[in-house]
């Protein structure tokens, strides 16, 4: 990680109020649901909409730790997005 990622943070739990990764994605306009099988987490774009999974066997810091890895993607622009046919979204579309 690099102190731009915690400068990121830092702002997004400045806005939102709270240091809870949820209130952050809330404020944040990220999706979040749970995943099932073997993906730990995951964070994408559906359409123009910020989504994270995490999968529901993380608890606690564990938990924790895989939300605000993946609400850094998604501050950071690292997340892909695709439509719901699963392809690449054309931006010049």
């Amino acid at each position: 990680m690099d102190d731009d990622f915690f400068a990121v943070s830092d702002a997004a739990v400045a806005h939102a109020g709270s240091t809870k990764p949820g209130d952050v994605a809330d404020c944040l306009g990220i999706m979040v649901y749970d995943l099932t099988g073997t993906i730990t987490a995951l964070a994408t774009r559906y359409s123009y909409f910020p989504v994270i999974g995490l999968n529901f066997k993380l608890k606690g810091m564990w938990r924790d730790y895989a939300f605000w890895h993946e609400i850094g993607h998604v501050v950071k622009g690292h997340s892909p997005v695709f439509t719901g046919s699963g392809q690449p979204l054309d931006p010049s579309k």
